[in-house]
């Protein structure tokens, strides 16, 4: 498990997501884009927050998940792809959610994106953030901080 520690750009980038996750109100939508179509997504349909990290049939060879990090998302109640529901790596979590949910979350999917799909930095990420049906926006800036260095 020491392999798979967060530096602290990554550890960062991780308190950021807690805290924009926390902010998304119903209808939401958080998207995480790296190169070559590595990528985690959220998805706030009220009572649940849906969490997507990009599954290895999505991606290239190069870009795949080593076993030892599907092992630890499987560990920490990540379910692998299932028919007619998701193509990805996905996740619930009800609400209420108390914040260290969105912690746990957010450590989850950074654990992913570095050692899993090989995203070098969180600078390297892109953000794309809506309401659906709506022109309002939702604090991100915690994480948009990190990000955007």
């Amino acid at each position: 498990m020491n392999a798979l520690n967060l530096d602290t750009g990554w550890q960062k980038f991780s308190a950021g997501l807690a805290l924009a996750l926390s902010c998304m109100p119903a209808e939401s939508y958080l998207v995480l884009n790296a190169a070559d179509g590595r990528y985690a997504r959220f998805y706030v349909s009220t009572p649940v927050l849906w969490c997507e990290i990009v599954h290895n049939e999505q991606l290239a060879e190069a870009w795949r998940m080593p076993e030892p990090v599907e092992v630890v998302l499987q560990q920490r109640s990540w379910a692998a792809p299932i028919d007619g529901q998701s193509v990805n790596w996905h996740r619930l979590v009800a609400w209420p959610v108390p914040f260290r949910a969105y912690e746990v979350v957010a450590d989850d999917v950074s654990v992913a994106l570095c050692h899993g799909v090989r995203v070098g930095d969180p600078t390297e990420l892109s953000i794309d953030a809506w309401i659906q049906n709506s022109n309002e926006e939702f604090n991100i800036s915690a994480l948009t901080d990190v990000i955007e260095g």
